[in-house]
């Protein structure tokens, strides 16, 4: 027997689902095989029909290893890619779509003969959004439908600079510096 009991949370963060990896090597070696059309934009759903990922359970992550040399322009729609692999395909002259879906719309997405109905897409929480932003940032498109408080906080923002490129457009930004300036941050 032991004296300390196993504590189960200790090792949680070895158990994190993860995306499924893909290598920029493989995709240029199953597009050379024919098993891949890059005249066609690549979704989750070509990669896992044409073996190059065996199983997805929250979507599929690009990366690309030592710089690794791509000579295809593709147009691909992933759920991750890291700087790198964005970099490679945008200088060949290609496009990589993040696109978020839900563990259950990307099962209806990945097998759709499974669902009677397909389900809604649902909106990212707030983790999700600002990682997408920052995907957004670094160069690649992004797909997903915006939660409500962002697209509310755009239009709060888009009122505010309409009324600053208004004709009293020095009294509204004082106004608005008074206003964060009361706020504790």
């Amino acid at each position: 027997f032991k004296r300390l009991p196993k504590w189960g949370a200790a090792h949680k963060h070895m158990t994190r689902k993860k995306h499924e990896p893909l290598n920029l090597a493989k995709l240029r070696y199953f597009i050379e095989k024919g098993r891949l059309d890059t005249r066609y934009p690549i979704t989750q759903r070509h990669l896992y029909d044409c073996g190059c990922v065996t199983k997805i359970k929250l979507g599929v992550s690009l990366f690309n290893v030592n710089d690794y040399p791509f000579p295809y322009k593709i147009d691909i729609e992933v759920a991750a890619a890291d700087q790198s692999s964005i970099d490679v395909i945008k200088a060949v002259g290609g496009s990589v779509t993040i696109v978020y879906m839900a563990p259950i719309t990307l099962r209806a997405h990945l097998k759709p003969w499974k669902f009677e109905v397909l389900p809604r897409t649902a909106r990212p929480n707030l983790k999700m959004a600002s990682y997408l932003e920052k995907m957004k940032a670094k160069g690649a498109k992004v797909r997903y439908i915006k939660p409500l408080w962002l697209i509310e906080e755009e239009r709060r923002l888009q009122t505010q600079l309409r009324e600053l490129k208004g004709q009293d457009g020095h009294l509204v930004a004082e106004r608005i510096a008074r206003e964060n300036e009361r706020i504790p941050i």
